[in-house]
């Protein structure tokens, strides 16, 4: 079987950050479980008089949930293979690394959800001209979509970065001859 590109790394960490780290992830994990089950079980009484924003919340909160999963698995996976190297003399900026590395994670899947939910209640708004009311299957599909977002936080990130750069060239490319 092929080893999957993300589980190719080795990470630099000292035996209390990678300790640090994994109780952060657990944290964020059982934080997430709690507010998206605050949702769900205020779906009929609160939610639906502000859905946008127990939308947003839910989301937010299921998206970092499943990127801790996914984290998590990647560290587990890393001390079964092998993967983490202790800290040498020398290495404190590779473990800051890797620990900006995984500190990180939820919050970029937290960011990556904010502007998914942006962009549907647009497009929404486009197709509707306006005239649309947003009711709990709007917060049903959001969070479906953000799950997705925080388990796939890593390939996102790079999916996006290389659709930026070749925008960003296309629109200097054409704007260079001027």
């Amino acid at each position: 079987m092929a080893i999957k590109q993300n589980e190719s790394h080795n990470y630099i960490l000292s035996e209390c950050w990678l300790r640090v780290v994994v109780v952060y992830y657990i944290f964020i994990m059982l934080f997430g479980i709690f507010v998206s089950t605050f949702v769900m079980s205020n779906i009929q009484e609160k939610v639906s008089y502000n859905v946008i924003l127990y939308t947003t919340i839910a989301s937010m909160g299921v998206s970092a949930m499943l990127c801790s999963v996914q984290y998590l698995r990647r560290i587990y996976k890393a001390c079964i293979n092998g993967k983490i190297k202790m800290l040498q003399k020398n290495e404190n900026f590779q473990q800051f690394g890797n620990v900006i590395y995984f500190v990180l994670r939820p919050f970029f899947a937290i960011v990556f959800v904010i502007i998914m939910v942006f962009a549907l209640l647009s497009s929404v708004s486009i197709v509707t001209s306006g005239n649309f009311q947003v009711n709990e299957r709007f917060l049903y599909f959001c969070i479906i979509m953000s799950s997705f977002i925080g388990f796939s936080i890593g390939r996102i990130l790079d999916r996006f970065e290389e659709l930026s750069s070749k925008k960003v060239n296309k629109i200097f490319d054409t704007h260079e001859g001027d």
